[in-house]
């Protein structure tokens, strides 16, 4: 896939991501899984416990965005070129969102409340974009920086949405081993449905938990979805390769899977923020950004983020794995 045709996808995702409804009191999201969660009234760095570093960082861009006019800071971050400036912004969008990926999804949804000249999300799409086209990697580390969510996981069931055409599944799994997101928000109950594992949409409040080996994690998939942008000439088509195999649907209870999320944000109204979870699917790589796990390996065909094989021990993929987000966070200023 040419370079250009992955930064214009990697665009289209960002727009889909900083999606929100309009205000209607309610939601108007008719997807599997929706959570809602209070608005923040005041921005992050109020809260307690936060590491000095991200409160830092939230006081910086909050500067940033009350005195730059957009096109500024639009121009100000695209200008950017590989270097320290540009290294150390990548560093710190990591952070902060592996710090509390809730926590940043609703300070970027509360922009108005801030009275930001520039929304967040502009400064992490077009960030994120930077970082695809200028550290030459192939959009791995755009990779890294897109998704709020790591995890390697064990799927403990899914149920599947009968009201919804195209059908949708929730996907239930327990966390074996957390990579990104250290806070996760609350897994409903899992659905007990009817023959055929169907149910209605599931609406739950999002209280915050940690993300720790042995906690339920709750996303939703669609299997019309795309296993990766497909390109034909200069363009990607991004709804095709749907995530299926010759014996179904692509998640499949009782398997292991190394899953990439991200939260949606659905709705909002003057008090709520209604979101929902998401793998990057069609965005990067070939496997919908969920990596089975077979035989102890990852199936990883065309080593996505260039971790130096095809088959390797689930163990030595995450640590290489690992090892990529390390020298990314390891840098220095």
């Amino acid at each position: 896939m040419k370079k250009s045709s992955i930064i214009k996808y990697m665009a289209f995702v960002v727009v889909l991501v900083s999606f929100v409804g309009n205000s209607r009191g309610q939601s108007t999201y008719s997807g599997a899984l929706q959570y809602y969660i209070d608005q923040l009234k005041s921005v992050p760095t109020a809260s307690s416990g936060e590491p000095s570093d991200i409160q830092l960082a939230y006081l910086r861009l909050d500067k940033l965005l009350r005195m730059k006019e957009r096109s500024q800071t639009e121009s100000f971050l695209d200008s950017l070129s590989y270097g320290d400036t540009l290294k150390f912004f990548a560093k710190m969008l990591y952070r902060i969102v592996d710090d509390n990926p809730i926590m940043y999804m609703l300070w970027s949804a509360s922009a108005s409340r801030f009275a930001y000249k520039t929304q967040p999300d502009l400064v992490r799409g077009v960030l994120q974009t930077n970082v695809t086209e200028n550290f030459r990697d192939w959009a791995q580390t755009g990779q890294l920086l897109q998704c709020d969510i790591i995890a390697d996981v064990k799927i403990s069931d899914t149920v599947i949405n009968e009201n919804l055409v195209p059908e949708m599944a929730v996907v239930f799994s327990t966390i074996m081993d957390p990579i990104k997101g250290k806070k996760i928000p609350s897994c409903p109950p899992i659905v007990k449905s009817e023959p055929g594992r169907r149910f209605k949409s599931i609406t739950y409040y999002a209280d915050v938990d940690t993300a720790a080996q042995g906690q339920c994690l709750a996303f939703e998939y669609c299997p019309e979805w795309s296993r990766t942008a497909v390109q034909i000439g200069d363009d990607v088509r991004p709804f095709q390769n749907p995530l299926t195999d010759g014996s179904g649907w692509w998640i499949k209870p009782d398997s292991e899977y190394i899953v990439f999320l991200y939260l949606r944000r659905v709705d909002d109204d003057s008090s709520t923020q209604y979101f929902t979870v998401y793998p990057l699917s069609g965005s990067f790589g070939t496997q919908g950004a969920m990596y089975r796990v077979q035989n102890g390996h990852v199936v990883d065909p065309n080593d996505d983020f260039n971790l130096g094989g095809r088959d390797l021990p689930v163990e030595e993929w995450k640590a290489r794995l690992r090892a990529r987000i390390k020298a990314l966070l390891d840098f220095k200023k």
